[in-house]
């Protein structure tokens, strides 16, 4: 694993984990909003994750031609 990852993975577990202690001190409908917000930062970061390699590789074939 690259050492760029490992501090990606770390600043994304950061942002939820504040999220989700932010989400303690809060009551009914915004607590659900955080954890809404926290299951699409989660879900979009993972789809990201997911389609990076593929956008890569389209870069360095469209450098190579």
């Amino acid at each position: 694993m690259h050492p760029i990852e490992v501090i990606e993975f770390m600043v994304i577990g950061v942002i939820i984990g504040v999220l989700l202690l932010t989400s303690i001190f809060l009551k009914g409908k915004w607590r659900k909003r955080v954890w809404a917000l926290v299951v699409l930062f989660l879900v979009t970061y993972i789809a990201f994750y997911i389609a990076r390699p593929y956008w890569i590789d389209a870069q360095i074939d469209k450098k190579v031609e």
